[in-house]
């Protein structure tokens, strides 16, 4: 069963809480080797404000260990006067110890390495200018170091799916990893069954709380593994996988955690989608399509559960259908 425990985060100084994968139920259905990374990439701040003359602005970057590294772009929508002063830092200086751009013509980037642990802020300043309030747009990424605490509860929480090899499925041995893609995704490889939860889209999910949507995010992505390793048809087919993913959530007793999963959908831009898939093709379908197909099976469940156990049972060691 793929759970998750709550953490206190280090990585922000709210009370921010990391869902750590602790695979109870599921841990037991397939052997898996596992990865974390030693470094988390994810967002921490998209923000849009209006900075007034003489005036500066501040935001909430959280604590950030040592070596952390800082990824900050700065975009205006002022027509005409696009020069705006930003730094990142220490939270508890706001003048001698802070880094970044001074009157730079956005849009600019910047990195910014911690150099001791602590909390950080992002300064906006437009105390330069005398009449013009300046339209800013801040991202910041934050490429978090994690700790010894941190990584050691990550990579016990993933090696609890990977003590009992084969119990139930009789599949070859893969990899789990959690590690930074560049981009918020979740990806396998149906040549050898290794699947990666990146860390933009896992740590993004996880401040939002939707603990469902990385459960379901985790099953789409063994449906495609488990499919392929198995011999199984249609193991490159979304919405097939995405079954799959419905039903281990109720195996596991969890399926209202498919409400997260659906709203993820919900929240995506399905016509961005639509014309991407009209100009350069694609196999998934559009999101809002997904959401629809997942509340279906939610509404009437026991024909597609019926379905998929009669297909899986044929291949569980432990018959535990």
């Amino acid at each position: 069963m793929y759970l998750f425990t709550i953490y206190e985060n280090k990585g922000l100084n709210m009370r921010f809480i990391i869902f750590i994968l602790s695979l109870c139920l599921f841990g037991n259905l397939v052997k898996a080797d596992y990865f974390v990374a030693d470094v988390m990439r994810y967002q921490i701040l998209h923000n849009y404000s209006e900075t007034k003359p003489k005036h500066y602005s501040t935001f909430n970057l959280g604590t950030a260990t040592q070596g952390s590294v800082y990824e900050v772009v700065i975009s205006t929508s002022n027509k005409v006067y696009k020069d705006i002063s930003a730094y990142i830092c220490p939270a508890n200086d706001l003048g001698n110890k802070c880094y970044g751009i001074t009157k730079g013509i956005a849009p600019y980037s910047f990195n910014y390495t911690a150099r001791n642990e602590g909390d950080y802020i992002l300064k906006i300043n437009n105390g330069y200018s005398t009449f013009i309030t300046k339209k800013v747009t801040a991202n910041v990424i934050l490429n978090d170091v994690l700790d010894t605490s941190r990584k050691t509860a990550l990579e016990q929480s993933f090696k609890k799916e990977s003590d009992d090899l084969f119990s139930t499925f009789d599949v070859p041995e893969f990899q789990i990893s959690l590690k930074p893609c560049g981009r918020e995704n979740a990806y396998s490889q149906t040549n050898n069954g290794n699947i990666t939860m990146c860390s933009e889209l896992f740590m993004k999910l996880a401040m939002e709380n939707k603990i469902g949507a990385i459960n379901g995010i985790f099953y789409h992505e063994l449906g495609h593994s488990l499919l392929a390793l198995l011999g199984l048809p249609n193991y490159n087919n979304e919405q097939t996988v995405d079954e799959f993913g419905v039903v281990m959530l109720y195996w596991d007793g969890v399926q209202e955690q498919a409400r997260d999963w659906i709203e993820y959908f919900q929240n995506k831009n399905s016509i961005r989608e639509a014309n991407h898939i009209i100009a350069n093709g694609g196999p998934h379908p559009l999101s809002i399509q997904r959401a629809r197909n997942i509340d279906e099976i939610l509404k009437r469940p026991a024909n597609t559960i019926a379905r998929w156990n009669k297909l899986l049972y044929p291949h569980l060691k432990n018959k535990k259908l």
